[in-house]
């Protein structure tokens, strides 16, 4: 089941289970426009979208991905939408990954995942695009890092910014390769004083100093130094622990 919670009169934030038996949540966000609504990521399950349906008045829907993670984008074929948006090296995730990944679920929890039918991006960019709602704005930015495919959202007049992975209490290393330019992304937002409110993929609503936490972090294992994990709880001590053995850095 989902939960919405209304935050303006045209946001609305998500929270869906990640996967089966998980107390684990992920994040997504609905945005009303004058003529049309923004869903912001999809949830792991096509029942969690279509139980938005009843929040889009009629109006025609477009669903866009933080990136290509399976948790994000595998509810969209709950819902119709007019268009899907992503950046351009998601449709390289749908094409080989995805599937990859959706066979090897099915075949470990079959009844979980039967009813997901991947749906691809038909409308792609690649490094920034605005997208304009009537009574405001959605800027969607390239931010490398967390995956190859990943993308924040601005909503300047509201002071929002939509972060997917890109922004978390632990961010997950994928690729040490990617750590230079997630560092390159982060710093771009960092001293930036029109970001009052930071959603991220997993996660409590914050503030902006997530992008200087995050940034100490990942500068720290990049040089090699080993850090303490930045919470407490054992989801993130997991990931804390993957992400030193990932960059060859001993756990703190």
């Amino acid at each position: 089941m989902i939960r919405i919670t209304r935050l303006d009169k045209e946001i609305s934030i998500t929270e869906a289970e990640f996967s089966p038996g998980e107390k684990w949540l992920v994040n997504g966000a609905i945005l009303e426009g004058k003529d049309f609504f923004v869903v912001w990521d999809t949830a792991s399950y096509p029942k969690d979208v279509a139980e938005m349906k009843a929040h889009f008045s009629g109006k025609p829907a477009v669903a866009i991905y933080s990136h290509a993670d399976w948790d994000h984008c595998w509810g969209t074929c709950g819902f119709e939408f007019n268009h899907v948006i992503a950046h351009a090296n998601a449709v390289l995730r749908f094409n080989d990954e995805l599937p990859v990944t959706l066979r090897q679920f099915r075949n470990d929890h079959p009844n979980d995942w039967r009813g997901v039918k991947l749906v691809p991006p038909d409308f792609t960019f690649d490094e920034a695009m605005t997208l304009s709602l009537g009574y405001f704005s959605l800027k969607l930015y390239y931010f490398r890092g967390h995956t190859i495919d990943s993308i924040v959202g601005f909503i300047p007049e509201k002071g929002l910014l939509l972060g997917g992975d890109s922004v978390e209490s632990v961010p997950v290393i994928n690729d040490p390769g990617n750590v230079q330019p997630w560092l390159t992304n982060l710093e771009r937002w960092m001293h930036r004083e029109d970001v009052v409110q930071v959603l991220p993929g997993h996660g409590k609503l914050c503030d902006a100093s997530i992008f200087a936490e995050n940034h100490r972090y990942l500068q720290s294992l990049l040089e090699g130094h080993p850090v303490a994990c930045p919470t407490g709880t054992e989801f993130y001590k997991q990931i804390h622990w993957d992400n030193c053995k990932r960059m060859g850095v001993a756990v703190a």
